[in-house]
């Protein structure tokens, strides 16, 4: 059983109807051919309409990631001998190319916690892919997805202050903090925050603010710190939110 069949065997009827409706990927035709061709689904002219705001993120970002990969790719066939620096912060993001990946591009949380539990779908690219979606999933999806990460590869791959983080390991976060000069500017970094907030302790949110960051910026999908802190049951942070005059 390949993993295409593990996916379909998995959905209820809902949750594949769910799975037609995003199917379309404007620049990743093969994938999309071969999982219609799966679904018995039959096209209909050269294009299939679906609603332009539930396609055109993930087309935007699909593009963009085939572009720099292409672009990668002609780079290394230009200069053999040179090969990129591996970096700790750096995401190496590769195409929509299995199950669990169509699954976190379309945002839905439950349909990644149901993959999760599938084997062979985890690979190393995983969860670089997942955090350049991190906008469209929930901060306990993506705690979920670095667990197996690093159940299944024995690594996360990730900046050590993102792990940490993410993680919810206070001490440890603290300790990557206080190792670091000046305020934090990769976008990884920046939602290290926000997964702080989350999953840690007041004393690493306060010394994420020491260091330049707003305590009243809010993440991409527009919550405040006491909305994050809320959500993830996170009391301490609940209080730290209001103690900066931050309710809501």
């Amino acid at each position: 059983m390949d993993e295409m069949e593990m996916l379909f065997s998995s959905l209820s009827p809902e949750e594949m109807e769910e799975l037609i409706r995003e199917i379309d990927i404007p620049c990743d035709k093969e994938l999309s051919s071969r999982i219609k061709s799966r679904l018995g689904i039959k096209e209909k002219g050269k294009l299939k309409l679906f609603t332009p705001k539930r396609i055109l993120p993930v087309a935007a970002v699909l593009c963009a990631v085939i572009a720099s990969a292409v672009a990668f790719t002609l780079s290394n066939t230009n200069n053999p001998e040179v090969t990129a620096p591996a970096s700790e912060t750096t995401i190496v993001v590769s195409p929509v190319d299995n199950p669990l990946m169509l699954a976190i591009s379309s945002g839905d949380d439950s349909l990644v916690a149901k993959l999760l539990s599938l084997p062979g779908l985890i690979s190393k690219e995983t969860l670089g892919f997942a955090m350049n979606f991190s906008d469209l999933l929930s901060y306990e999806t993506l705690h979920e997805i670095a667990l197996s990460a690093k159940e299944v590869l024995g690594s996360t791959g990730l900046d050590s202050l993102v792990e940490s983080a993410l993680f919810g390991d206070s001490e440890r976060a603290l300790e990557e903090l206080k190792k670091r000069e000046g305020m934090l500017m990769t976008p990884l970094e920046k939602l290290a925050f926000f997964f702080a907030v989350a999953f840690c302790d007041s004393e690493v949110v306060d010394e994420f603010v020491s260091m330049g960051y707003d305590v009243n910026s809010r993440d991409s999908q527009g919550n405040s710190i006491y909305a994050i802190a809320e959500k993830y049951g996170n009391e301490g942070n609940m209080k730290y939110a209001i103690e900066k005059g931050i309710s809501n």
